[in-house]
């Protein structure tokens, strides 16, 4: 086999390797164009559709319900009030979203979630019976978690399969959710610190004694 001969097979071989080359190169950039693009639109996210069963949620005594002062109406008054059947009636006002100092009622509440919080972020402006979302749903005060949850998503994570709070019942069957609120005072929640007690003095070693003779 001359030298001229094999240098004729290595161009041969070369020739092949460059046109399987193309082919291939070909078959795929066909392929990716006749695939239909990703959807590039970002979609909302789901709404909590999942129930939790929980215990009757915590409320201030004699404060509850909210708009047995805070009145259903949109102008701030009832159809009573309007009637002139209570003398109430020309001192109820729109409700006034201001962050302020409250000097009439709920002056014993300290508002510590948060620098920017304020009372209507989580109350509902008009329905005052009810929690409303950042989406604008009012929710009741029994889903309050779906609220807590809004800022507190991992923690909101961690309570829905047991790892934070408190739940009660079965293990494999019916449960009963303990609210962020049975725990945390949703105004002020951060714990308050507890004195701490002295460390034990002595200790008796006569009882050691007894439980290592003890058959």
């Amino acid at each position: 086999m001359t030298n001229e001969f094999k240098a004729r097979i290595y161009q041969i071989r070369f020739v092949v390797v460059c046109l399987v080359y193309l082919l291939v190169i070909t078959g795929i950039a066909g392929g990716q164009e006749n695939t239909d693009a990703p959807d590039a639109t970002v979609q909302p996210p789901k709404a909590e559709t999942e129930v939790y069963p929980v215990p009757p949620p915590l409320v201030y005594q004699g404060l509850f319900p909210c708009q047995a002062c805070h009145r259903r109406d949109v102008r701030g008054v009832s159809s009573q009030l309007d009637k002139g059947k209570s003398f109430l009636g020309k001192y109820i006002r729109l409700p006034d979203p201001r962050p302020r100092i409250l000097v009439r009622m709920h002056r014993d509440i300290s508002l510590e979630h948060a620098e920017w919080h304020w009372c209507l972020n989580c109350h509902s402006t008009y329905e005052r019976n009810s929690l409303h979302l950042l989406t604008g749903e009012d929710i009741s005060f029994a889903q309050s978690y779906r609220l807590c949850g809004q800022c507190h998503g991992t923690i909101y994570r961690d309570w829905k399969i047991g790892l934070h709070g408190r739940r009660v019942g079965q293990w494999n069957g019916k449960k009963l959710y303990l609210l962020c609120a049975h725990c945390h005072d949703p105004h002020k929640p951060r714990f308050r610190k507890l004195p701490a007690e002295d460390p034990p003095r002595y200790i008796k070693h006569e009882r050691w004694k007894l439980v290592e003779h003890h058959k």
